[in-house]
């Protein structure tokens, strides 16, 4: 089937388990008509949840200072919503947290261990699993 003029679609996949792509199912719809559905049965907007899962931003918060307030105007605090973030400053505190647009501080976790060290300056990207935010890839400074 051959998309149709002036119809958008989207490629939507979705995860029964967020640390396993191999539990991922898809759905190709027009864009209105997916939009309609997941807001009505999840009670959350999809255009919302697609701009925490492209936003980037800078955070600005003290090296000392544990939770980071990481400002991304409209992140919908959702499992697999994805963000990218850049430090002004480095951090070595224990308890790092993220507060990502107001959504509530989250602990951050790296292989199963609290993440302590961000670099400054080095370009991030997390994503939400449903109880604390993990970094997607490797990081800088922790040997493996």
């Amino acid at each position: 089937m051959g998309a149709q003029k002036g119809i958008q679609f989207i490629e939507l996949r979705l995860y029964d388990d967020p640390k396993n792509p191999n539990s991922a199912y898809m759905l190709l719809a027009p864009a209105t008509v997916l939009k309609n559905i997941f807001d009505s049965r999840t009670g959350y907007s999809l255009d919302r949840i697609l701009a925490g899962v492209t936003g980037f931003c800078v955070c600005g918060t003290p090296s000392a200072t544990a939770e980071k307030a990481v400002p991304l105007a409209g992140f919908a605090l959702t499992v697999g919503a994805r963000f990218t973030v850049k430090f002004t400053y480095a951090s070595t505190v224990a308890g790092l947290t993220f507060n990502v647009d107001g959504t509530g501080a989250k602990p951050v976790y790296y292989r199963g261990v609290r993440l302590t060290q961000l670099v400054a300056g080095i370009v991030y990207e997390f994503i939400y699993t449903g109880a604390n935010y993990e970094p997607v890839g490797s990081i800088p400074g922790y040997g493996y």
